[in-house]
Order: C-alpha cells, then sequence, then structure tokens
C-alpha cells in the first residue's frame, strides 16, 4: 500500500512553527480541493490562474524567482484538463506542491529559512505533503484517527460498513533522499520533502465485529498495569470528548449480548502459559505481549518469532510482527476504537462493564 506523508523532521517544523495555524486558517478550503478534486474551481485557484498568464507571458518576468512558479502553475492547469482525476489527486498535487503551498503562505512563501527550510521548493513540499498526509487536521477525514509516535504514523479506522483497518506507516524520511543545488554544488537532504511509503496494516472485512480488537487492548493495558487509567475508567467521558462515528449496517441497530467467553480469550503473552484458545483479530491476526509491546502477528513459516506453547496450540508455527505498540499508545488506541466502534455499538459498554468489574 503507497501513502503519501509528511517525513517526521518537515513535521515537526510545521506543528511547532506558525505554518501550522497558517494551514489551520485555510483548512476548509484545502479539504474543499483534497475532497471535490477540483484545484481551480476556488477563487484562489481563479486568480492564480489569471495571474499566472499575466506573469508567464510578459518576457521581462523570465529573471524573476516567480516566473517558474507561474510556469508550473499553467503546466498544472493544462496537464490537470487532460487527465482524470476522480480518485486520486494528491500525486499531481505533490508534483506541483507551489499551489497548496501558495495558497497557505502567499508572499510569505519566499520566506523558507525563516521557517527553517534550505528552500523555497523544500517548503512547498513540506506543507503540501502534511496537507495531503495529514488529512484529519485539514478537515476531511472522520473515519479515521491519527497519531504519531516517534517514526511511526498510527491509524486506525473505519469505513462506512465498519470494516476495521490499523496500519502504520514509517515517516522518519531516512530512506528518502532528495539533491538539492545551492552555491556550492549539490547537497543531500533526508528531511524536508515528501516520502512515498508502504506501511503495515491489518485489515479485517466482511463480517467484522471490533469486539476482539478492543478486548486485546483491555488485555494489553491489564497486563502491563494500566487497567485503572483514566481512558478507561473514565471511558464514558472519553466517548463524549471525542464523538463516534456510525456504520450503514444492520448491525449498527442490533442489540446483541456479550459472549462471555470473548472476554476469557486471552492475548499471548511472551513466557507465559497459554491455556485456551488466544483472541484473534478476524481470522490472521494475533495479539502478542512481549517487552510490554503489544504486536499483531501474523502467521508466516519464514518468520521471525516462534511461540513456545505446548503442541495444543501452534506447534512449531512461525509468525512475522505486523503492527507494533507501545504503552504511550494505549489512550489512542481507545480513543480510536470507542469512536469506531463497530458493528453494534450496544456491544461496547457490554465491554467495557464487563472489563472492569472482573
Amino acid at each position: 500500500m503507497f501513502r503519501f506523508e509528511c517525513p517526521k523532521p518537515a513535521y515537526d517544523r510545521i506543528v511547532k512553527s506558525e505554518l501550522y495555524s497558517l494551514i489551520l486558517e485555510k483548512k476548509e478550503l484545502i479539504g474543499d480541493i483534497l475532497l471535490y478534486r477540483q484545484p481551480f474551481w476556488s477563487d484562489f485557484g481563479k486568480e492564480v490562474l489569471r495571474e499566472s498568464v499575466n506573469y508567464v507571458f510578459d518576457w521581462e518576468n523570465k529573471i524573476s524567482d516567480r516566473w517558474n512558479y507561474y510556469r508550473e502553475m499553467l503546466e498544472f492547469d493544462e496537464i490537470f484538463e487532460k487527465e482524470d482525476f476522480v480518485f486520486e489527486i494528491g500525486s499531481f498535487l505533490i508534483k506541483y506542491p507551489g499551489f497548496l503551498a501558495s495558497l497557505v503562505l502567499g508572499e510569505k512563501i519566499s520566506n523558507f529559512e525563516k521557517f527553517g527550510f534550505p528552500s523555497r521548493r523544500s517548503l512547498e513540499e513540506s506543507i503540501t505533503s502534511f496537507c495531503i498526509g495529514e488529512k484529519h487536521v485539514v478537515g476531511w477525514e472522520d473515519r479515521s484517527y491519527f497519531w504519531r509516535n516517534g517514526d511511526v504514523k498510527n491509524e486506525i479506522s473505519s469505513n462506512e460498513h465498519g470494516d476495521f483497518y490499523a496500519s502504520q506507516t514509517d515517516v522518519s524520511g531516512e530512506d528518502y533522499v532528495k539533491k538539492e543545488k545551492d552555491l556550492f554544488g549539490k547537497r543531500e537532504s533526508r528531511i524536508f520533502s515528501t516520502i512515498r511509503e508502504t506501511c503495515n496494516i491489518i485489515a479485517i472485512r466482511a463480517h467484522q465485529d471490533w469486539t476482539m480488537f478492543l478486548v486485546s487492548i483491555l488485555n494489553y493495558a491489564k497486563q502491563i498495569g494500566k487497567k485503572e487509567m483514566y481512558e478507561i475508567v473514565k471511558w464514558q467521558e472519553v466517548l463524549k470528548e471525542i464523538g463516534f462515528v456510525g456504520t450503514n449496517t444492520a448491525e449498527a441497530f442490533g442489540g446483541s449480548k456479550l459472549n462471555d467467553y470473548l472476554m476469557e480469550r486471552p492475548n499471548l503473552i511472551h513466557g507465559g502459559n497459554l491455556e485456551m484458545f488466544p483472541i484473534f483479530i478476524g481470522e490472521d491476526f494475533i495479539p502478542y505481549i512481549k517487552d510490554d509491546k503489544l504486536m499483531y502477528i501474523k502467521e508466516n513459516k519464514n518468520g521471525e518469532i516462534s511461540l513456545d506453547f505446548t503442541e495444543r496450540f501452534f506447534e512449531k508455527a512461525r509468525f512475522s510482527k505486523v503492527n507494533e505498540y507501545f504503552p504511550e499508545d494505549l489512550p489512542h488506541m481507545l480513543k480510536a476504537t470507542y469512536k469506531l466502534f463497530a458493528r453494534d455499538r450496544t456491544l461496547l459498554p457490554q465491554i467495557m462493564n464487563s472489563f472492569m468489574n472482573s
């Protein structure tokens, strides 16, 4: 799976500077452009085109730093009209990052050094990758919950049918090297430009019930001594703060009774005993706790993980790690699951009450 993300060094510069508030000021317009895929439909887009025509065809402006920007905007418009962007506009905006960057900064775009960037282009690419990658910030994504932890960007999401997705993407930018020209020739920059990354993902479709994912998180919290954490004890208050997203399924209007057996199923624990069949997320992923980390592992004959349990379970089986979470991820995992829990939300209070009374 490929996606566009803002690398951590550029992301940190944005959120810790004036850039973040400037992006938020324009988030509705940015969201409309990304959602409706019509960059030149807005008043800003029309003005850019008008200025570009006037500027590019005035030969005296060719010595100006702005000439390349306006030339790119005309090329942007010409190619956009010929292409079909019904489903994806991100890659196109990445190729012409000056558009969104100018929308955010206006004339301030020339002050790239003030914002901590080595060139105007690196500033443009960073702003554009932020707007595309952090879609929840600009307000055009409500079926996902995102958070960052170090070099990893986490996402837990649900579609309108309640299908479950949990992904982790390396956003360190360490494997993306961009050559930039300066007065001394060329230099390498690893930290400012957009990256395109594969990510680890757990995807459970069809008749997915989020019960076992939530139970696996609660079991993890209990195992590492976090059963009394605020996000568990005051889960109803947390839910009020973050809200919830419904699904268009018959189960969403149900009233199922929780099977107590589900609450008794354990996570795998490194070095522990396994007396009953463990939790499975869907058909493939098993929660596994080691060194206070919660991993979701999947059977793989060439995997790096072997499980030393009795022959009743997983004899000679090997597994690979898919996603890995740390104690500091727990509040976010719980918030995401409360918000998106599917398909029958009447199970949520039953699970929480059962867990806290156990």
